[in-house]
């Protein structure tokens, strides 16, 4: 485990779950948690819980690694409450929307929400709200050909940031959804 990519990933997590409107017990209680079920160790983090914590309440036990879906977020103590939260706060945030299992680590600033960019940059809210409306292009519409990706608009990151955490190249994630009906 790496102390400062863990400590990263914490304040990016806090980050937009603040911006969800999370209460900030929830949000630490969830975050430590989640950082136990898909650490390797059985050490419980200050407000996390490993393998005795899950038996207690008669649950499963944590992954101890990757996740392998998103419904797996659902057996994480409290992540029901924080998602519940989310929904019911001022900004009604499904969070389905905004993870995945799958990808190389880094957020595609050409599809990322407003909220996401925000917090993997550790920029304040409504920061990134001038790049989000350029980027939609003189058609107003995400995805489409005329859409600018200029990091140059994300003010005060620095370009390192930039390339450690985001991918904005012609090279981007695709989303695929499987609808059955």
């Amino acid at each position: 485990s790496d102390p400062a990519r863990e400590k990263q990933i914490q304040a990016i997590l806090q980050d937009l779950f603040a911006g969800w409107g999370v209460n900030l017990d929830t949000s630490i209680r969830v975050i430590d948690c989640l950082l136990d079920w898909v650490d390797p160790d059985d050490f419980t983090r200050a407000q996390g819980a490993e393998a005795e914590e899950y038996r207690d309440l008669g649950l499963g036990r944590p992954r101890n690694g990757r996740l392998e879906s998103l419904d797996e977020l659902e057996n994480v103590l409290g992540w029901k409450e924080l998602a519940e939260e989310a929904r019911n706060g001022p900004k009604g945030v499904n969070w389905r929307n905004k993870f995945t299992i799958y990808g190389n680590g880094k957020l595609s600033l050409k599809s990322a929400d407003q909220d996401l960019i925000e917090a993997v940059l550790g920029m304040p809210s409504g920061a990134a709200q001038r790049f989000v409306e350029i980027r939609l292009g003189p058609d107003a519409r995400l995805g489409t050909r005329d859409d600018i990706v200029n990091p140059g608009l994300l003010q005060g990151v620095p370009t390192a940031v930039l390339e450690e955490r985001t991918v904005s190249g012609e090279t981007d994630l695709w989303r695929v959804s499987s609808v059955v009906s």
